[in-house]
């Protein structure tokens, strides 16, 4: 897993929390019972690493904020969505356009989106 440090260049990617097979399985669950949202949490980790339960937790820790992110409502504010990295690859791009605030700002930026966007299901 790549994680993101001043190092890293804004073209590199970070893999998504979870695989397209494993937001299949969980949306699948979810529209059955949001009440056993961490068993579901327990049971993607535990599909994704491996069981007896990973010993990865940041791996864990990566696919409980996706999933829990998943689980807001849509018109809750503080849910990331597509439309938020679609919003946030906009203001990047009017910086780059314009020349506003320095490269590593522009960078960072680009960086933290890509963070959010590895929370997100694929883009059907």
């Amino acid at each position: 897993m790549d994680t993101p440090n001043a190092n890293n260049s804004a073209s590199e990617t970070i893999e998504p929390a979870l695989t397209a097979a494993q937001w299949s399985e969980w949306r699948a669950k979810k529209s059955r019972d949001r009440a056993h949202v961490l068993q579901d949490i327990r049971d993607a980790a535990d599909s994704a690493f491996g069981s007896p339960p990973a010993t990865r937790p940041t791996d864990i820790g990566l696919a409980a904020t996706a999933l829990l992110n998943d689980c807001l409502p849509d018109e809750d504010p503080r849910k990331i969505s597509w439309e938020t990295i679609d919003m946030l690859q906009s203001f990047i791009q009017r910086l780059h356009r314009e020349k506003t605030g320095s490269a590593d700002d522009r960078a960072t930026l680009q960086r933290l989106t890509a963070a959010l966007e590895s929370w997100l299901p694929p883009d059907v």
